[in-house]
């Protein structure tokens, strides 16, 4: 059975300031840990995973800015975690290598990271590089921070319902992947891979969970996220101007139901 979380936004209310979340995936717990104390004093929250299945996951579990991974976990059998995370566009990365030959470098920025870094790691460097790509990138879009947030893992919703409701951990990971493809139809195929990497999960269970979310976001009237026959699903978001989270389109466009 799935824990419950909740969640609440990423940045605190009555100020402009937003904590950036960095996700180190390593097995090496005195690296994780040297990175983590030099990530922390430079005001960065740090979550990690010791392997690249673990950390697609935790993608959407937390949401971070950026993505730190050894080079040697980047790739497991079923997913190369450098090019299925570069298609996010808010997440940069960073790739830890041994070495650092013309080809491995190249290697690794062909994947899509923007960085790569030989071992042993200068921390000074790494800060330097992790805010040099957040001067670039600035990390998850206001409309998916406003709506959810990782640091509890709830959905916030906007008037006239505006309070927190609870989601597991699945429930969070696909809402977060819609969230931040607002208005665009996602295939099912894609949902599958991005939500379950690595895993052999049936259609049916994508629909159940869609089932789940929509009871939750909308009980009374479950039109928020919107199923296109033979496609996929799509959710639209608005964003309160008041700051008061999102509030979700429930109208039914030709070829799409609920």
């Amino acid at each position: 059975m799935e824990n419950h979380y909740k969640i609440a936004p990423l940045a605190k209310e009555g100020t402009e300031t937003t904590m950036h979340r960095v996700l180190i995936v390593s097995d090496n717990n005195a690296l994780v840990s040297n990175l983590n104390e030099a990530l922390e004093s430079g005001g960065f929250e740090v979550v990690a995973a010791r392997h690249a299945l673990e950390a697609m996951k935790r993608v959407y579990d937390t949401h971070p800015s950026v993505l730190i991974t050894e080079d040697r976990l980047s790739v497991s059998d079923s997913l190369d975690l450098c090019s299925h995370v570069s298609d996010l566009s808010c997440i940069a990365i960073i790739l830890l290598g041994n070495g650092g030959s013309e080809r491995q470098v190249m290697n690794g920025l062909n994947r899509g990271a923007d960085f790569y870094i030989p071992q042993p790691v200068s921390t000074g460097e790494l800060l330097a590089r992790v805010n040099t790509l957040l001067r670039r990138r600035q990390g998850w879009p206001e409309n998916v921070r406003s709506f959810l947030d990782a640091g509890t893992l709830t959905v916030r919703m906007g008037p006239p319902a505006a309070e927190w409701v609870k989601l597991t951990v699945t429930e969070f990971r696909l809402l977060s992947y819609l969230a931040l493809n607002s208005g665009r139809v996602i295939p099912t195929k894609e949902l599958l891979a991005q939500v379950w990497p690595g895993n052999e999960v049936r259609p049916s269970s994508l629909s159940f969970y869609i089932y789940k979310l929509r009871q939750k976001l909308e009980p009374e009237a479950p039109a928020s996220i919107l199923t296109h026959y033979g496609v996929g699903y799509r959710i639209c978001l608005d964003l309160d101007p008041n700051g008061n989270g999102m509030t979700l389109e429930g109208h039914y466009p030709a070829g799409t139901s609920n």
